[in-house]
């Protein structure tokens, strides 16, 4: 019935597949749960106490060929005609988390979003950016998500119909960090599937300091510079695209946001790396990097 698939890289799985395993046998369903390894080096001895759960295994890929191919791999190796995928550092918020899945299974819809919760403890300081941007940006309840049901699409946590999810696949060309999901769900849109958003979250743990999470985030804006560039994704699914689309009908504007990222660069990273970061300027400083490709191109 079910495939629960799990990429995971210098990640301890082990109690999100425990807590998996649980619920499945809770429900009494027919289900496995996959885990690949992505060729990291840590972890490996926690991880492996997955293979003592029935019908559960753990594989670790004699080399890391990245987040894209390895979620394709992983479907391709199922039994069960429904994936689940989960990234390796959530945790279900309920403890009916399965249950919830399965009925709205029933629904027969291609992809149904769960959602993404972070929990309200306040982290280290060092990772309070990653942690306020989860809340701001990416904590959203389904009534709003259905709004834009595609392009509010999260690869975190949904369920997909094998034969759905092999015709589309993940675009194996994106080697790095960002929009992955993104391409995947104009994909979708375009075979003309459907989605369904659900308030079925899993809580994202693993968070990054704020010196990587801003990295990160330029990562975001050179993956989604490089699918503008070769016309895989129309620029109104990306924001900041759209948003620079925009721009670029006023002239003058780009080169002053240029120059004031330019010269306040320092300011602003001092500021997104401090105790009381600004989203806002977070959003200029992507911006700014944006501004900085297109320039170079």
């Amino acid at each position: 019935m079910l495939s629960i698939l799990i990429p995971t890289y210098n990640y301890n799985v082990y109690p999100l597949v425990d807590e998996l395993y649980k619920q499945c046998k809770k429900n009494g369903i027919n289900f496995e749960i996959l885990v690949f390894d992505d060729g990291s080096q840590l972890f490996q001895e926690e991880n492996n106490r997955i293979n003592t759960l029935q019908n559960c295994i753990y594989t670790i890929l004699d080399k890391n060929i990245g987040r894209s191919a390895i979620r394709n791999l992983l479907a391709q190796k199922t039994s069960f005609e429904h994936l689940l995928f989960l990234d390796a550092d959530v945790f279900p918020v309920l403890d009916c988390f399965i249950e919830h899945y399965i009925k709205n299974i029933s629904l027969k819809q291609d992809l149904i979003v769960g959602g993404i919760r972070y929990q309200e403890q306040i982290p280290e300081k060092d990772q309070y950016l990653r942690w306020l941007y989860g809340h701001k940006r990416e904590t959203t309840l389904a009534v709003k998500r259905k709004l834009k049901p595609f392009k509010n699409f999260s690869s975190a946590n949904f369920c997909v119909k094998k034969e759905v999810f092999l015709k589309v696949k993940f675009n194996e060309t994106i080697k790095f960090y960002g929009h992955e999901d993104t391409l995947f769900a104009y994909d979708l849109e375009k075979t003309g599937g459907k989605i369904l958003h659900i308030d079925n979250p899993v809580f994202h743990l693993g968070l990054e300091t704020n010196y990587v999470f801003l990295k990160k985030s330029l990562l975001t804006v050179e993956n989604a510079f490089y699918l503008k560039n070769r016309h895989l994704i129309d620029i109104s699914y990306i924001k900041i695209l759209s948003f620079y689309n925009k721009l670029e009908k006023f002239k003058i504007i780009i080169p002053i946001i240029y120059t004031i990222g330019k010269l306040g660069e320092p300011f602003i990273k001092k500021n997104l790396l401090s105790e009381n970061p600004s989203l806002r300027l977070l959003d200029f400083y992507k911006l700014h990097h944006l501004i900085k490709l297109e320039r170079n191109a």
